[in-house]
């Protein structure tokens, strides 16, 4: 390869000469153009344009031109710029030289331009992500999904703004080392697009947990690793806070019975309709409705019943008495139930998602045939709440029957369904009391 460098007229001829070493297989190219320094000064500064697989960035040289005239076709005129001009040659040649195939993003070359060790293991905020997703052992899939999702979130949050946020840097003193202060942005900006407290902490968690995995990973490889920007960012809601909006969940019973006078005749939406009844009426989440056998009646000494285990559920067994009027829609929903989308223990969550959104679309037309009243919408979650709130503050059950009702915790049954507000404790109070008193 020959450089040939006219002092005295213009600069940056670089000749490839035939038969002699190709130029590396990129797409990197690199050109030189004048910004204004001063308003009172005909200074100007040298920058350099990088444009790398469709993405553009420009960076200062910090080489500059007494005058403007003195920068022609992309480079400096005059012998006194001898040095300067040598400059400009070398860091165009450095960054053109680098194979392209070795980056993902235009990021990543400045990175490597900088001085970071990129090609070693990976550097930026994505590929941390990217590397705990695949690292991950003995997830589910909803948890893994979760982590995607928040993932997701995240680069649609960097191409929300690009002239701040970018595919950041974990190196520390990195020029694009990420900092709290950028989590805290996205904590915003999801607040903006609508998200709730909960699922905003849901997603900083799956991040946080994604970086400390990488980190314990490579914490004796990276000695200038950054600390995690999504520790403490967020703060959990407290459990009078979280049993306060469980208990906003809970619908009137009387939109039930409203439900129940509606006779849909389309064969899909008399399917869904039946499903929202069971639900109602026994608490059945949705993903229940994917197994194979889910409605499969148990006879027992004192009638039938649904017994299974909560899909995903360690500890989720369930077992739901059918009054007459129960069991003959569970009966008439079954042969026209969709095909299940968990066999021989696989679930398929895509399946499982395709319907779900459809059941849902069913239940907001429900909401509106049924006029509903809400500042929240009517979703299949809040069907199952209603039958637990039903069974524990209408019906007086014991918090221990409705636990093994709904395969839940006797904790999670207090947290979510039980209302122990003063007068309600009272209440109860009078009544078992006044009953011990008949007695005696």
């Amino acid at each position: 390869m020959e450089v040939l460098l006219k002092c005295g007229s213009s600069l940056l001829n670089i000749n490839l000469k035939k038969g002699n070493m190709k130029r590396p297989n990129t797409n990197i190219n690199v050109t030189f153009y004048l910004k204004k320094t001063s308003k009172n000064s005909d200074r100007r500064g040298i920058y350099a344009n990088i444009t790398f697989r469709s993405q553009q960035s420009q960076i200062a040289t910090k080489i500059y031109a007494n005058h403007p005239d003195h920068f022609q076709r992309g480079g400096l005129i005059g012998y006194e710029y001898h040095e300067q001009n040598i400059k400009l040659i070398e860091m165009k040649k450095k960054l053109e030289g680098y194979d392209g195939h070795l980056f993902n993003d235009i990021d990543m070359v400045l990175d490597h331009y900088y001085g970071g060790d990129i090609l070693n293991y990976p550097s930026t905020i994505l590929e941390v992500f990217e590397y705990g997703i695949s690292h991950s052992k003995d997830l589910m899939e909803k948890t893994k999904r979760r982590k995607e999702v928040s993932v997701n979130s995240f680069e649609r949050f960097i191409k929300s703004n690009t002239n701040i946020y970018s595919n950041f840097s974990v190196i520390k003193k990195s020029p694009r080392q990420m900092f709290r202060a950028h989590s805290i942005d996205y904590v915003e900006w999801l607040k903006n697009n609508g998200l709730e407290n909960t699922s905003i902490v849901a997603y900083i968690s799956g991040l946080k947990s994604l970086f400390n995995l990488f980190k314990n990973n490579h914490i004796d490889q990276i000695p200038n690793l950054i600390d995690n920007p999504f520790e403490k960012i967020t703060k959990q809601e407290s459990k009078s806070e979280r049993k306060k909006k469980a208990l906003n969940r809970s619908i009137d019973w009387s939109y039930i019975e409203k439900m129940k006078k509606i006779k849909p005749n389309n064969p899909k939406k008399k399917m869904y309709h039946l499903m929202v009844l069971i639900q109602a009426h026994t608490g059945l989440a949705f993903i229940e409705f994917g197994k194979e056998d889910c409605l499969e009646i148990s006879q027992t000494i004192h009638g039938p019943a649904l017994i299974g285990t909560r899909q995903k559920r360690k500890e989720g067994d369930y077992i739901i008495f059918l009054t007459k009027e129960v069991e003959a829609i569970v009966k008439e929903l079954k042969p026209i139930l969709f095909e299940p989308y968990i066999k021989d223990r696989q679930y398929k969550e895509r399946d499982s998602q395709r319907v779900y959104k459809s059941y849902m679309n069913y239940i907001n037309r429900l909401s509106q045939d049924i006029s509903f009243q809400d500042d929240k919408p009517l979703t299949s979650h809040r069907l199952r709440h209603a039958f637990g709130m039903h069974c524990m503050n209408d019906l007086k059950m014991q918090v221990h029957i409705v636990a093994k009702m709904m395969g839940d915790s006797v904790e999670t049954v207090l947290n979510n369904y039980a209302d122990l507000s003063t007068d309600n404790v009272v209440l109860e109070q009078k009544e078992q009391l006044e009953k011990m008193s008949v007695a005696v």
